[in-house]
């Protein structure tokens, strides 16, 4: 999943730059649309307690090449995000790190900041950011 990510960004480079690929980028693309809607988790009921793949972590707006094909999913992350945010205003980590416990419980609160910034970012591109 993260690998995928690496691989959309380094492609939207290219694109954004319009830099001269050493590969063909028609077919880059073409080949990532597909990983990207096969990777997706589309099981929402698991998004809340097991690390899975969110439509976020490809694109942040309907302006990204990889959101035609996943408008539902993406508009789901939306109120999913909303829904999810806790009273402090931050949403909840879902994951631990197994063997490092004391590690994780310094590290958690970068995460949550983390995540803050990201779900206001996807939220703020979808029109959804009510301040």
């Amino acid at each position: 999943m993260h690998e995928l990510a690496c691989f959309t960004r380094l492609a939207l480079c290219f694109e954004t730059l319009r830099a001269e690929a050493p590969f063909d980028p028609d077919l880059l693309m073409r080949k990532l649309r597909e990983n990207v809607s096969g990777c997706l988790t589309y099981d929402t009921e698991v998004w809340s307690f097991e690390y899975v793949c969110k439509p976020s972590l490809f694109f942040s707006s309907p302006d990204g090449p990889f959101y035609t094909g996943n408008e539902a999913l993406a508009e789901y992350e939306c109120e999913y995000i909303i829904k999810s945010r806790r009273p402090e205003g931050v949403w909840d980590i879902n994951w631990k790190w197994a063997d490092y416990d004391l590690e994780f419980a310094v590290s958690e609160n970068w995460w949550k900041a983390d995540r803050a910034v990201k779900n206001m970012l996807y939220l703020n591109g979808f029109g959804r950011l009510d301040i």
